[in-house]
């Protein structure tokens, strides 16, 4: 029994070097994982396609409701235009 225990203290011995190496390289490589600056990806470009999206689906759904629509806003346009520009 005597052997035994010795065999498990030495055992347990070689466990507890090899659990304070493997906590040191962790602390290392923890240290300069956080010493890299890390990037952050912007989601703009995301919304911008969305939002592109959501205009053309809005503006083909008001020309399909409202056929005349276009022409009218080209006529109030060049309204504008020739009242800014002095003309009328």
């Amino acid at each position: 029994a005597p052997l035994a225990l010795d065999r498990l203290a030495a055992l347990n011995r070689h466990d507890l070097e090899l659990y304070d190496q493997a906590s040191e390289r962790f602390e290392q490589q923890w240290a300069r994982y956080q010493a890299q600056p890390r990037r952050t990806y912007s989601i703009a470009a995301r919304l911008r396609i969305t939002a592109e999206q959501a205009k053309s689906g809005l503006k083909a759904q008001m020309l399909h409701t409202w056929p005349g629509l276009a022409e009218q806003v080209r006529r109030a346009r060049a309204k504008r235009r020739n009242t800014q520009n002095g003309s009328t």
